[in-house]
């Protein structure tokens, strides 16, 4: 949700932010051998702070899961395990281990029965969340709410089809907009319990909404696809196609709005790395024999998504997880975007924290909405455009707001100082 998603820029403490930096440090993230030099040398700026690229440990286990060659990832698989202590690993490296053991199912060894482990624990875990969804559905259904599956329910209803090898932390459903508040309605007559407070005047600015069930099963209720909407000019418009899921009484993405979205939710920093798109969107791809690249490249440079999509399918490429036709690499290489795309996307990918992180952000997707304004006209537009992201409607409640956002900045500097200072002096 827009409103959460924001406030997440604050909330980012001081400790929280040495400590991912140092676990980032740790683990020594790099680029791959072929993105130096060549067409992705030159035109793409990778930050190794951007957790959504795996790290040289985690790309063992993708190539162990993904490559097509199986003596090929079986040899993989043997220096992952050479790597790591399977029992320490991450919780994003761990996701991943259900379909390694599906696919290796017959070794033996500690590492394989960690992952089968896991693989047994997802299975349990998602028919929970995948019962409790058919109920919802069969709601919705019952009162005319069209749904569509999103993220995770979408790729083990049409990719995966074994609810054991994607770990899904909450269901994700789309209503069409006018519906949302009857499906919300819905959702609290059903038992579920909305987790965080809403109200109706946030409704324009945000684009769903959690709930919660006595199963500790999680749904988020989408109304809009993308989260950056109405704020994101280019994905207003934004109408993605839709096909039937299977086994469900609901809808799913096309496969090629299924990418993009896949793409953009996951081109960003987060606390757990979003490395999931690797193998959802080489699975999607592989499988999807009729892949209408023309529809997808329009809808690309519709959503003005090129610096992402570039960076992410050329990386896909390179590193064998897909084989793209060469007319498709000439395509991707033939992509161009504006300086003001290109430094939002950037920023996306970067640790959140700092007093003024949420401007910042503000700004730069201030720029990317009106590439060809000039700075002046920007900096007396962009007062509004706050107001709205925030969802304020006023200065003087902009000015109470800032008091309060720096009052608890504030407070957490000066918390996270003692905290500091009492670790120091018992060391």
């Amino acid at each position: 949700m827009m409103y959460y998603f924001i406030e997440e820029f604050i909330k980012q403490t001081w400790d929280d932010r040495r400590k991912l930096m140092t676990d980032r440090h740790t683990l020594g993230f790099s680029r791959p051998a072929w993105f130096e030099g060549g067409l992705l040398g030159r035109i793409l700026t990778m930050n190794n702070l951007a957790n959504c690229w795996p790290d040289a440990v985690q790309s063992l286990l993708l190539k162990a899961v993904l490559i097509s060659d199986k003596d090929r990832a079986r040899s993989y698989w043997d220096q992952f395990c050479n790597s790591v202590d399977i029992q320490s690993i991450d919780y994003s490296t761990t996701s991943i281990t259900p379909m390694l053991y599906k696919r290796f199912r017959d070794l033996q060894g500690e590492e394989i029965q960690v992952a089968k482990s896991v693989y047994r624990h997802t299975w349990s875990a998602n028919n929970l969340s995948l019962h409790a969804l058919r109920k919802v559905l069969l709601a919705f259904d019952h009162e005319g709410i069209n749904v569509t599956l999103l993220k995770g329910a979408a790729m083990i209803s049409g990719y995966y089809c074994d609810p054991g090898v994607r770990v899904v932390g909450d269901v994700d459903i789309l209503v069409p907009r006018e519906r949302a508040k009857a499906a919300m309605e819905l959702l609290r007559n059903l038992g579920w319990k909305q987790i965080y407070h809403f109200e109706d005047r946030k409704f324009d600015y945000i684009h769903g909404t959690a709930f919660i069930n006595a199963d500790q099963v999680n749904i988020d209720l989408h109304w809009r696809v993308l989260s950056d909407i109405p704020f994101d000019h280019s994905y207003v418009n934004f109408q993605p196609q839709m096909i039937a899921a299977n086994g469900f009484l609901a809808s799913r993405l096309c496969p090629e709005d299924q990418l993009i979205h896949t793409l953009l939710h996951c081109h960003k920093f987060s606390p757990v790395p979003l490395i999931r798109w690797i193998p959802d969107a080489s699975i999607l791809i592989n499988q999807s024999l009729d892949f209408r690249w023309d529809y997808f490249f329009k809808t690309v440079q519709a959503l003005k998504v090129e610096y992402v999509v570039q960076s992410m399918l050329l990386f896909l490429n390179g590193e064998k997880y897909i084989d793209l036709p060469e007319s498709v690499v000439q395509k991707l290489g033939a992509l161009s975007w504006t300086k003001a795309d290109q430094k939002y996307f950037d920023f996306m990918t970067i640790p959140r924290g700092g007093y003024f992180h949420l401007y910042f952000y503000i700004w730069l997707l201030h720029r990317r909405n009106n590439p060809n304004m000039g700075y002046l006209n920007l900096i007396f537009t962009a007062p509004k455009f706050v107001m709205n992201s925030i969802s304020i409607d006023g200065y003087m409640k902009l000015c109470a707001y800032e008091i309060t956002r720096y009052a608890k900045h504030i407070f957490n500097r000066a918390r996270c100082a003692v905290k500091w200072a009492h670790i120091s002096m018992t060391k």
